[in-house]
Order: C-alpha cells, then sequence, then structure tokens
C-alpha cells in the first residue's frame, strides 16, 4: 500500500489514530511505503527510512540511524534535537524538537 502523507491537517489524536492503523497492517504483513514530513512519523512508527534530498537518496536504513540530528540540518536546514525518553523503564521513545534559528 502506497500513502502520500495520510495524516495531512489531521491533529495530533487523529495522526496516532491514523498511523496506529498502518502500524497494525503493517504488523499483519502488508507492505506499507508512506511519505511523510514530519521525521517523528518515522521515529515512532517507521522500520525503515528513506531520506530525498534534491530529489535524490540522502539515506536509508532503520529511523535510529537514519533520521539524526545532522540528517534533520540537512534535509530541512535548522537544526534538530533528537530528544530520548524512556517509557516504563523497557522501550525507548525518540522525537525530534526543531530549535528555533
Amino acid at each position: 500500500m502506497v500513502m502520500d502523507e495520510p495524516t495531512a491537517a489531521l491533529d495530533f489524536g487523529n495522526q496516532l489514530l491514523v498511523l496506529s492503523y498502518i502500524k497494525s497492517l503493517a504488523d499483519m504483513g502488508l507492505a506499507i511505503i508512506m511519505s511523510t514530513h514530519f521525521p517523528d512519523h518515522a521515529l515512532l512508527y517507521g522500520s525503515k527510512v528513506l531520506l530525498l534530498k534534491g530529489g535524490k537518496v540522502y539515506a536509508q536504513g532503520l529511523p535510529e540511524e537514519v533520521v539524526t540530528e545532522k540528517s534533520l540540518e540537512d534535509l530541512y536546514g535548522v537544526k534538530a534535537k533528537i530528544m530520548k525518553f524512556n517509557l516504563n523503564g523497557a522501550e525507548e521513545l525518540r522525537v525530534c524538537v526543531p530549535l528555533a534559528r
């Protein structure tokens, strides 16, 4: 299934609802290709990430290896911080915070 920004114009709650549903489809074995301009979507739900810059492949691989502060600055032209939070002592949550210029 190919999806072009399926969470565009949705509030946070509905974004998570849609992304959760997409993840459940992937967990059932359906191949999902999804475009997004939100790094958090890749960090939260992606299993593999492909970053494009100028129409060419910039990087690809696991979200935690590809979505980095350096790659976000190179792609978006702004500094960003990847914040890590431990949930329930076992699971790590990573989110992207863009920093003011």
